[in-house]
């Protein structure tokens, strides 16, 4: 009977036989795999000796086998791992020594060893496909693809694995879901900003309508007001004065009564003339019956009384006929213009300039004070609140963009400012207006003034119109892309943006009235289309140059749209870049 300590000794020795017979055939492998070996030498069924050559047409394989992007494995039935290349190895991050031997189940994710389990004990299939994770060395379980095949040898089964790593293709599956969430939601940001912006358009122009509507109201309000202190309080108080007067008339009344009655008269006088300065303030009595140009003289010698000398300089003798809404927010412009010159720059002197130019009335107030920041105080309200100055500017250029208008701005710092209110004339004739065009000649600008331009906002433009610009006439039926068009060209001094239309009829009935010589004309509106409308320009307007735009430039779109009559067909992405440069070739191109 063998006792326990002659058992574990058996054992032992058993162990350390088993583990010399694995490194040799670690050794083994390891010289196969490396190509040192090219033959085996094995003792043959009749005791005899058997050579195994490993060259010729098996190195190529074996080659390939190790040197494969993929993982490659075999297993014996049991799922021990019998092989394997160098990529399994490095994949799963186990020296090799300690690969060759292991379970393959072991490697397998806890979640997923029945799986394979059942796959590789399976007697029906041949081969099997399954995705899984394998556990790695140092813990982190990776995506692989497992692509196996039955394989028998003898009596020996074999499973030879392909094990690929899918975490490449998962990234790039999580990066493609990823782009198309993304799409979707740029698609939907997109949609919910084009949304937001044309409410915020929408609301914009509501609450300038309703500015204009209380703007127009104010000053009816004022009118009537003016006119009840004028008929009824002015009316009392010179009637008490002329009744004061008759009984100074009187004879034998006392001297003290006398001097009483001077005193009240005195006191009736200065009620009657502070009477008539509300009145004057809160309109001016002569807009309606002496004109516009009369109102601002007298609007200059009131100014007096804030210490302010005003000049009115004009180019023709002729006054300035308006409609009276019109003439009345333009004077309150120009006197609320001189109160911020009076209270704020510390300035002495004002020149107001009235000047026509093509079809439009430009009124510039100027005086060399202070200056200021034109971007803080034409935005209307400052850091703490809102500031008297800033929203008086802004309610001055939302009234006027309410009449169609503009207030442009240029200031700087101790070099003064320069504010110009720019009003459309429309249907005004040249005979109500005086002369226009070249023959109007602009006020002499000193040095100092054309030295303004460091503190110039975004409705600045050159005091000094060119000689000649060119007129333009935008069509498009997106609000924000006139708007993008418009703030290209207005940079540029030689091109004046003569106005704006939605569709093919408006730019028609637009051309009539605002005579532009190049019209930019969008394809796809609604009512009339780019080509149907560049068609009628070209038929009744001959003088008149059309350059097509369009998201689509070129095929059967760019053929229609010339032939149609246009000069040419510019993408809506190249027209930042290319509208100046093309309208000027097209200037350049026309018979002279």
């Amino acid at each position: 009977m063998i006792n326990e300590s002659d058992a574990i000794e058996e054992l032992r020795r058993e162990n350390e036989s088993l583990r010399i017979r694995l490194e040799e055939v670690t050794e083994v492998l390891t010289a196969i795999r490396g190509g040192a070996v090219d033959a085996l030498v094995v003792e043959g069924p009749d005791g005899g000796e058997q050579v195994f050559t490993l060259d010729g047409a098996y190195r190529p394989y074996r080659a390939f086998v190790e040197s494969m992007n993929e993982g490659a494995v075999t297993l014996s039935r049991d799922g021990t791992i019998a092989y394997c290349n160098r990529q399994f190895v490095d994949l799963i991050g186990t020296p090799l020594e300690q690969t060759i031997g292991m379970t393959f189940l072991n490697l397998v994710a806890a979640e997923d060893r029945l799986q394979v389990e059942m796959l590789l004990n399976q007697e029906r299939d041949n081969s099997l496909r399954a995705e899984l994770l394998l556990q790695q060395a140092y813990g982190t379980a990776i995506p692989v693809r497992l692509s196996a095949r039955r394989l028998s040898e003898k009596s020996a089964i074999y499973w030879c694995i392909i094990v690929t790593d899918l975490r490449g293709e998962k990234l790039q599956h999580t990066l493609r879901e990823s782009e198309g969430r993304l799409k979707v939601f740029a698609t939907n940001l997109e949609q919910r900003v084009q949304e937001r912006t044309q409410e915020l358009i929408a609301s914009r122009e509501r609450l300038r309508a309703l500015a204009n509507e209380l703007n127009v109201t104010e000053q009816r309000e004022r009118k009537r007001m003016a006119r009840e202190l004028h008929d009824y309080p002015a009316q009392l108080l010179a009637l008490s004065i002329m009744k004061l007067a008759q009984i100074k008339q009187q004879k034998g009344i006392p001297p003290i009564i006398t001097d009483l009655v001077y005193k009240v008269q005195e006191l009736i006088v200065e009620a009657l003339n502070y009477t008539r300065t509300l009145v004057s303030d809160l309109t001016p009595p002569m807009l309606d019956e002496v004109g516009f140009l009369s109102a601002l003289r007298w609007l200059a010698e009131q100014m007096q009384r804030h210490q302010l000398s005003v000049t009115i300089e004009m180019r023709q003798e002729e006054d300035i006929k308006l409609p009276g809404e019109h003439a009345l927010l333009l004077f309150q412009s120009v006197r609320e213009l001189l109160i911020n010159v009076s209270k704020h720059s510390g300035a002495e002197e004002a020149t107001v300039s009235l000047y026509r130019y093509d079809d439009e009335l430009r009124i510039e107030v100027k005086d060399s004070g202070a200056g200021f920041d034109v971007f803080t105080k034409a935005g209307g309200v400052k850091a703490g609140g809102v500031n008297g100055v800033n929203f008086g500017l802004f309610s001055i250029r939302e009234r006027m963009q309410a009449l169609g208008g503009s207030l442009e701005l240029e200031s700087a710092a101790e070099q003064g400012t320069r504010a110009t209110l720019v009003l459309p004339l429309g249907e005004v004739s040249g005979k109500e207006l005086g002369v226009r065009g070249e023959e109007a000649k602009e006020p002499e600008i000193s040095h100092k003034a054309r030295g303004m331009s460091a503190g110039r906002s975004e409705y600045a433009l050159p005091l000094t119109p060119p000689a000649s610009r060119v007129r333009v006439l935008l069509v498009d039926d997106h609000a924000m892309v006139r708007q993008g068009l418009r703030s290209v060209l207005d940079g540029y001094a030689d091109i004046e943006v003569v106005g704006e239309a939605s569709n093919g009829e408006e730019a028609l009935a637009d051309i009539a009235t605002r005579q532009p010589e190049i019209v930019v004309m969008d394809i796809n509106m609604p009512k009339m289309n780019g080509i149907q409308a560049t068609s009628a320009i070209r038929n009744r307007y001959p003088d008149v140059t059309v350059i097509g735009l369009s998201v689509q430039n070129g095929g059967e779109m760019q053929q229609a749209m010339l032939k149609a009559g246009a000069s040419v067909l510019l993408s809506k992405e190249a027209a930042v870049d290319q509208l100046y440069e093309t309208i000027q070739a097209v200037q350049k191109a026309l018979p002279t």
